[in-house]
């Protein structure tokens, strides 16, 4: 008698391999586009919670509440680096944030990857005399989920 696995045998080990690569293929990459989508969410967060009031509280003195360096004077005066490390993907140009005195914000930067389906814009509102600057994924800033 000959040793050995038949053809069927290995057509079966096959089937259960390639199922088994279907379903774990889409969750593995479905891991790695959530934790992208988590880094950007927690360093939005840490913008809005300690670096946004940081850089506010600094331009009072200078730009009556400016980060975005468009007061006389205050060209240049706030690096985001100088505050927080950047993760890597993030493109942020503070010049670019705007008051539009209706709480929305502008483009301020993207956040992209090839793991992530589209690129992320990220907002901000320039600060002023009576407000912090604000960050977040969408162009409403008063958007709960992005104030934490």
């Amino acid at each position: 008698m000959k040793k050995g696995f038949t053809m069927i045998e290995l057509i079966f080990v096959i089937v259960i391999l390639g199922i088994l690569a279907a379903v774990a293929l889409p969750r593995l990459t479905g891991t790695v586009t959530d934790a992208k989508v988590g880094t950007a969410e927690a360093f939005i967060g840490t913008l809005n919670r300690t670096v946004a009031p940081s850089m506010w509280s600094r331009s009072m003195r200078d730009s009556n509440g400016s980060i975005n360096g468009s007061t006389a004077g205050a060209a240049n005066t706030f690096n985001l680096s100088d505050y927080t490390e950047i993760p890597k993907g993030f493109v942020m140009d503070l010049t670019k944030c705007k008051n539009t005195g209706d709480g929305n914000g502008t483009s301020a930067g993207t956040y992209g990857s090839p793991a992530l389906p589209v690129e992320e814009t990220i907002y901000c509102r320039d600060g002023n005399s009576t407000s912090a600057p604000m960050f977040g994924f969408t162009e409403d800033l008063n958007v709960s989920a992005q104030n934490n």
